[in-house]
């Protein structure tokens, strides 16, 4: 049977959240059902080594769900590294991200999606308070602080880790294959049709954040390590010819051809329905 390219693919990193992921995915149902009844999706759950059962649930949803699939890393890579592989295993015209503690305001994904169609590549959830803990806040301070430094963003951008972005957006990101990626940077390399929606951000519906500082701070320094990378990339690059002077008019983003980015798993990926 010919399969179908999903209009909507949902990637969704997974870390001690075996109580609360099976919430996120049925309010996910729910939305799509009662917002965008017409549109098919797919929900891809990337088990970043976690330390509690959340791959047997993320089995169970697979097996249940023909929609559903799961992905299970071999070690933990990081939560920008688990989105990566989701990424690559994902086929929807739209993708959107979220976060799988039930902070991402689903409520509002047909907002993201409205703007998205006005004529943008990626639209960010920004929110009004931002519910939590200080070194979470200082973290995420951090990664923006860098981000205006080496990555030279739209002016007064705003992000969050809940975003719908294009397909194509999505391919060319995992054109990348250096490790420690940061998505932020990934974006910016691919598009600066880049919009942000006001909402408000949830409380999370279990438990604390998995960062402790020092995660944060790993995180803070791949964003910086991958900046590096990506301005040495950029300046050792020949410019490419002007139109009419090359084989072809047509231009598309460079590729870093150097070590991948740690790849999923030895362990087996989990499709809709598998038994």
């Amino acid at each position: 049977m010919e399969s179908i390219t999903p209009k909507f693919s949902f990637v969704i990193p997974c870390y001690r959240s075996e109580k609360t992921i099976t919430t996120v995915v049925d309010e996910i149902k729910s939305e799509m059902a009662a917002k965008r009844p017409g549109d098919s999706y797919e929900i891809v759950l990337v088990n970043d080594c976690s330390p509690d059962n959340v791959w047997s649930v993320i089995e169970g949803l697979a097996q249940k769900e023909n929609n559903v699939i799961g992905i299970n890393l071999a070690k933990n890579f990081g939560q920008h590294s688990a989105l990566m592989a989701g990424y690559g295993k994902c086929s929807g015209e739209y993708v959107v991200s979220l976060d799988d503690d039930g902070q991402a305001p689903l409520d509002s994904l047909n907002d993201l999606i409205t703007k998205l169609e006005e004529g943008y590549d990626v639209v960010y959830a920004y929110y009004r308070e931002v519910k939590q803990n200080l070194f979470r806040r200082f973290g995420s301070w951090m990664a923006g602080k860098t981000g205006e430094m080496m990555l030279d963003p739209p002016k007064d951008m705003k992000g969050s880790s809940f975003y719908v972005a294009r397909g194509f957006v999505i391919r060319e990101m995992c054109k990348y294959n250096n490790p420690y990626p940061y998505l932020v940077g990934l974006v910016l390399r691919v598009t600066r049709k880049i919009a942000w929606v006001e909402t408000n951000h949830r409380s999370r519906l279990e438990g604390t954040s998995g960062y402790s500082f020092a995660r944060l701070l790993g995180l803070w320094l791949n964003g910086e390590i991958s900046s590096i990378q990506e301005e040495l990339y950029t300046r050792i690059t020949p410019t490419p010819a002007p139109r009419g002077e090359s084989e072809s008019s047509t231009e598309k983003p460079s590729e870093v051809p150097t070590d991948p980015t740690p790849a999923p798993t030895d362990e087996p990926t989990v499709e809709p329905g598998q038994e």
